[in-house]
């Protein structure tokens, strides 16, 4: 049988919003796709018994985290309000004499309004500011909830790189990056793997369901800053002082918001109640871990007495303090003992093995390992400081073609290697066997028993991981080995993505959608301009390179088009040909079709 796959998550860069993502199981269940899931009789393996069942102290951690998920509005200290439960990401109000500072804005207009109407039982104070800690869907969607009911003159607030990374939300990377998006969240699963039922998720508990009092339907806005910083920034509209401090952590944009008065920091995403995600498994940029040390340094010569995360709980008092000593020292741990370990000549499987967080570290509840986990980190600062190879022997390439015949080779034939396959299986070798299988495949793509085989070592290794993100990852892939899913190489962009993002960030894209196979040989100059905006654009082909730059717009075009159309041909909903015989598209036809066809788009 067939599943249909959920949407894609709509966003670049979803925030660490961990304290969410294993906590959104305490809200109602989203039923949308309740005709679409069968519930077949299904028996899992003795061995797919999530740790969750097996670990009480870890189910103790985990219902902890779920307890703490609920909408409420928290009077963090006088006139600072923790809005938090709404969505995956929270809003902390400031409250001055003349007005309010909102510092993040909830995942959706719709979850913006929530928290709104939450805030307006404390105080009908004119909205001055809105401020976004990061770029992260979950901090800035629901702006325009909040700014459409504030002042004309509100000052929307973000470091000045933030524009940079709101316009990746489409890049050229960006299909990839929300293929992972999907994967890490789980939205190619059902709702029935919320209690580990159904042949999706084979018994394993512990599902986190993103479209569960989520974003799912909701309408997306992205509203740009009118003002920026780089360093500091002190605003003084609210008859409350407040300083914004740029700290690279999490993102290189984020900021935090102090305020002190109150002795209190709401920190964006430079502090979330767990592991600090250096790496994640969906493959973004690796967080420079450094700059990230740096940062809670920062946090912790302020001496808070509150320290206010865009999710999970605010922290006060001795614990304010407690946790951004533990979180320094989370940090410091895994990229201390990481270079130390490299400058001893070992490798990254190697140092990942090795490697075992302090107990105060593994038993303290807000640094769980729910979101990633420390080998993955400990494997992404690896990659960020000496690149992919330890063992010289992996510096030349080696075909997988040749490793997987070989490996095949080695064992004596397809069906002698399946059957050291079960074997290691039948062991407990759970990880080697999903990383082996795989080069049967490769070579057998229609082998269905290496297929399962593989599939079930991933149930295992979902049901004994703690970390959400891993568990879906290895869900899914299982699925869809098994024939029960089918999984999109890649995310395709939506209308309501690229209704923002400046047509110069999707024209500069181009170079990386060139087929270098249909440009060989080809040297010419393609120029294209945009009707509404005075805007106008020459693309170099120079045999297997394209270069873009931005021209007067003196001279004819070889192509015309507005805006609105220009995006829509972009992510694949308006065709070339199409776009003339409309008469959205103007001029040389011919040369178009010529020009374009060295490109790969969206396809259908």
């Amino acid at each position: 049988m067939k599943f249909n796959s959920a949407k894609k998550l709509a966003a670049y860069g979803v925030g660490v919003a961990v304290a969410v993502l294993v906590l959104s199981m305490s809200l109602p269940i989203n039923q949308s796709l309740a005709a679409l899931t069968p519930k077949p009789v299904f028996e899992p393996k003795p061995e797919y018994r999530s740790v969750l069942k097996t670990d009480q102290v870890v189910a103790l951690q985990f219902g902890t985290l779920l307890r703490q998920h609920k909408p409420t509005v928290h009077n963090v200290d006088e006139g600072v309000y923790l809005i938090h439960g709404y969505g995956q990401g929270s809003a902390v109000v400031v409250e001055g004499e003349t007005g309010l500072a909102v510092f993040d804005v909830g995942d959706s207009y719709e979850i913006g309004k929530a928290m709104l109407a939450a805030i307006r039982e404390y105080t009908d104070k004119p909205i001055k500011a809105v401020i976004y800690s990061h770029f992260h869907f979950d901090h800035i969607f629901g702006g325009k909830a909040w700014i459409e009911a504030a002042d004309d003159d509100v000052q929307i607030i973000a470091h000045e790189s933030i524009v940079r990374y709101l316009n990746e939300r489409v890049s050229a990377l960006a299909p990839r990056t929300d293929w992972g998006l999907s994967m890490q969240f789980g939205m190619h699963l059902d709702e029935s793997c919320e209690v580990g039922e159904g042949p999706l998720c084979s018994g394993v508990h512990g599902i986190q369901f993103p479209r569960v009092g989520s974003t799912k339907g909701h309408k997306r806005h992205v509203i740009y800053p009118n003002r920026t910083f780089r360093d500091r920034l002190k605003l003084d509209n609210i008859g409350l002082d407040i300083e914004l401090i740029h700290v690279p952590s999490e993102t290189p944009d984020n900021i935090i918001m102090w305020i002190p008065e109150r002795k209190a920091i709401a920190t964006g995403d430079a502090l979330t109640p767990t592991l600090p995600p250096i790496f994640t498994a969906r493959g973004q940029r690796v967080r420079d871990p450094e700059a990230w040390i740096k940062a809670v340094n920062l946090m912790r010569s302020l001496n808070p007495e509150h320290v206010i995360p865009s999710h999970g709980p605010a922290y006060s008092g001795e614990m304010a303090s407690q946790i951004l000593e533990n979180y320094h020292d989370a940090l410091a741990f895994m990229y201390h003992q990481t270079v130390r370990l490299i400058n001893q000549g070992k490798g990254p499987e190697e140092i990942a093995s090795e490697l075992k967080l302090p107990s105060h570290l593994v038993n303290y509840p807000y640094l769980g390992q729910w979101y990633n986990d420390l080998q993955t980190n400990v494997r992404g600062i690896y990659s960020y400081l000496v690149g992919h190879y330890n063992d010289v022997a992996e510096m030349p390439l080696l075909n997988p073609k040749t490793e997987d015949a070989n490996m095949i080779a080695l064992a004596g034939g397809p069906e002698a290697y399946l059957e050291r396959l079960q074997q290691a299986y039948d062991r407990g070798d759970y990880v080697w066997v999903a990383r082996a299988a795989s080069h049967l495949i490769r070579l057998e793509p229609e082998n269905q028993a290496v297929k399962n085989l593989k599939a079930s070592a991933l149930r295992v290794l979902a049901a004994k991981t703690r970390a959400g993100s891993h568990r879906h990852f290895y869900l899914q892939h299982a699925a869809a080995l098994e024939g029960l899913i089918e999984i999109p190489v890649a995310a395709r962009f939506t209308r309501e993505d690229v209704s923002t993002v400046p047509v110069a960030a999707l024209v500069n894209q181009l170079p990386f959608r060139l087929n270098m196979d249909k440009a060989k040989g080809k040297r010419q100059h393609f120029t294209i301009a945009i009707s509404d905006s005075d805007q106008m654009f020459d693309v170099e082909l120079r045999n297997g390179v394209a270069e873009v730059a931005t021209i007067q717009t003196t001279s004819a075009a070889d192509i015309t088009m507005d805006s609105e159309t220009f995006r829509l041909f972009y992510i694949g909903e308006v065709a070339l040909q199409q776009g003339f015989t409309d008469k959205k598209i103007a001029g040389d036809k011919a040369k178009a079709a010529a020009f374009f066809d060295v490109f790969d788009w969206p396809s259908s």
